[in-house]
């Protein structure tokens, strides 16, 4: 049976356990003081817990969708293209306008700019 909270040395070992994922209990700390992107814990007094569900999420956030670094600049190209606001001018392009010419010019004519 699983127990229902884990001190920070346990949360460790289970994820060591179910995804062979090594943390340290200085990162543990670390990120729960400076940002809100690690799993989310519980304290009770001086007590920090985990709870599984919420590492479990925590591992499930940080996966990638890819699995070489290849791969990886090509997705972030991706977003990145996704990312940009389309506007209007740039979704189509504008057609070349050609000044009207009719078939009597000669390419010669043309060239020396004088009409036919």
């Amino acid at each position: 049976m699983q127990p229902e909270y884990l001190t920070p040395e346990e949360a460790i070992g289970y994820l060591v356990r179910k995804y062979n994922v090594r943390y340290s209990p200085r990162y543990f700390a670390k990120i729960r003081s400076t940002s809100s992107s690690g799993p989310v814990f519980i304290n009770l007094g001086r007590r920090i817990y985990y709870r599984p569900d919420d590492l479990d999420r925590w591992i499930a956030s940080r996966a990638k969708p890819y699995q070489t670094t290849a791969e990886r600049s090509v997705a972030d190209a991706r977003s990145k293209r996704a990312c940009k606001p389309v506007t209007k001018k740039c979704a189509t392009p504008s057609p070349l306008k050609l000044p009207p010419m009719s078939r009597d010019f000669d390419v010669f004519e043309i060239l020396a700019g004088r009409p036919g």
